[in-house]
Order: C-alpha cells, then structure tokens, then sequence
C-alpha cells in the first residue's frame, strides 16, 4: 500500500506476491473484509518496532549486526520488552518454534533469506530490519510469551546491552562500526597520537623472517610493513557504559622496531664472524691435511733407511 492517499482519498494497494494493483477508499474497512489483522482492529496482540541496528566488534575477532526491537503488548498490563538481536537468533527461535508445532512454517518467507557474504551491507542490514520486524509480528501471532518459553525467553534477553532507548523512536539510520581491535598487553596503555608521516621502509626477505620470529603482525601482503596506525581496543563495556580505550602510541611502536633493527643487525655481525670462522677453520685443515702428509713421507723416508742397515 502506498504511503499516503490520493487527492481524492484513496490509496493504491498492491500484492506483492501476484504483481495485481488496485485501488481502495476505505482501509479499516478492507482490512476488516480481508481478515487482514492489524495493530488497530485487535487481530494483532503485540505491537513490534524495529529501532535499530548496532555493528559489534568483539575481543576474539569478527564482527556481527544485532537488531534493537521493542514489542508492546496492547492489552492487558501493556508489557514491554525491549531486547538486542543477531540474525542468526531469530533463525534459532524460528526453528525451535517449527519443530515444537507452532505453525511458523506458513511464515517461512518472512524470515529474510541467509546471506554467507557481505552480512554487514548497508543494504543487507536495511532489508532485513523491516523484513524482521515483520517476521517478529507474525511470529508473536503463532506462539505467545504467555503460552511458549521460547519466544519468553527470546524478549526477556540480549544479545548484547541495548545501545539506545526504543521508547519514541522509528527505525534508526545504520550504525557504523564505533570501535575496531588491536593488541595492547604486550605494549601496555597510553593514550597515543596519530600516526601520519611515519614512513616504515621495505623489508628484504631476511628482515621479514626476522619480523616473524619476533611475532609481529602488521605486515602486508608484499612483506613490507603497513603505515603504524594507532591500535584501539575496547576493555570494558559493563552496564552501557562507555568502553575504556587502549591507545598504543606511535613512539612505542618505533621503539620496537628500532630494538628489531638493532637485533637484526647483531644477527648479520654474527653470521659475519661465522663466515670468519669457517674459513679460517678451513684453512686450519688444509694446514693439518699438508702437516700430516708431511709426517706421512718422513715416516716413509725414515723407515726405508732403518731396514737397510738391518740387512
């Protein structure tokens, strides 16, 4: 149905699954006619709103969007649940609810299709709010908190702690990631500072496997090292409160490549005196190969002369 009436007072409805349009004057009427439940006739218990999305980037790695909903109920004590989704959690519940006989396969195509790449497109994200904010209110129509644990269960938790109020607000714009992960315990906390005009040369194929050894990962795809950026990472996030973040600072990093650098070149002082080493160890054998071919003929020699004054 369109947005809004026409001049003269009436509105275009189109069905989605036939293609057919057609015109009408009086909504509450047709909705009535059609057994079309709405939030205004009574056919539908609870109210649901979609408020928002959040992305989360968490300790262990990855990322994911969860969906912040409302559900009112309109009769009765008017409960509210307020409650912070992954995707794949509405999948869960719908699963559970088909195979405890709630009849939610007739609502299958609500449930927005699974995607294994680019889950956190602006589009993907944008289509699957309104698609599961539908999905959520035909869900509530075939299984009732009153009446089935799972979906109880389902309103009354999180995902994770919810990022903004959904009292009063319609569907929000999407969230761009607010943090990203970096590794701090080895270097310790300090606030830092950028990182522009830091210029970290190429690598040769020696130096990149010393940067292994030491276990540094900021290295591209060519083996020479990206521009040092300052490294965030969230620690804590408790009550909704806002996360403390870890800053490493940009000297640090250079002090640390400099310690590489210099280890890189007490590795080529000692493979230097190694080199040394062995020829001089290779020279010492060819002086005791010519000592002892000496002593060879000297022993030849001697003995010759012995067994003639024997005779």
């Amino acid at each position: 149905m369109n947005q809004g009436p026409a001049a003269d007072g009436s509105y275009l409805v189109k069905n989605l699954d036939s293609g057919e349009h057609f015109t009408i004057t009086d909504v509450d009427q047709y909705c009535k006619f059609d057994d079309f439940d709405t939030f205004s006739n009574g056919g539908v218990q609870f109210e649901v709103k979609m408020c928002g999305n959040n992305r989360v980037v968490p300790s262990t790695g990855g990322s994911f969007t969860v969906y912040e909903m409302e559900v009112t109920e309109r009769k009765g004590d008017t409960r509210r649940w307020q409650f912070a989704k992954r995707y794949s959690d509405f999948v869960a519940l719908h699963e559970i609810l088909n195979d405890a006989g709630y009849g939610v396969g007739s609502i299958q195509a609500a449930l927005p299709p699974k995607r294994w790449f680019g889950n956190l497109e602006g589009d993907v994200v944008t289509l699957r709010q309104r698609a599961l904010e539908r999905y959520m209110t035909l869900c509530l129509q075939c299984a009732s908190p009153d009446d089935c644990t799972a979906v109880r269960n389902f309103l009354n938790s999180s995902t994770i702690p919810l990022q903004r109020s959904a009292a009063g607000s319609g569907p929000l714009p999407i969230t761009p990631p607010s943090f990203s992960r970096g590794t701090s315990e080895d270097f310790g906390s300090a606030r830092g500072t950028g990182s522009e005009g830091f210029e970290p040369r190429s690598f040769n194929e020696e130096e990149r496997a010393l940067s292994n050894m030491l276990t540094l990962d900021d290295m591209g795809d060519d083996g020479a090292p990206t521009p040092v950026k300052d490294i965030t990472q969230v620690i804590g996030e408790d009550d909704g409160e806002d996360g403390e973040f870890v800053t490493i600072r940009r000297a640090q990093l250079q002090d640390l490549l400099s310690e590489r650098e210099t280890l890189y070149a007490e590795i080529l002082r000692y493979k230097d005196e190694n080199t040394v080493l062995f020829r001089d160890l290779g020279t010492a054998e060819d002086m005791v190969d010519a000592l002892q071919d000496q002593l060879e003929e000297l022993k030849a020699g001697g003995g010759g002369g012995e067994g003639g004054g024997s005779e």
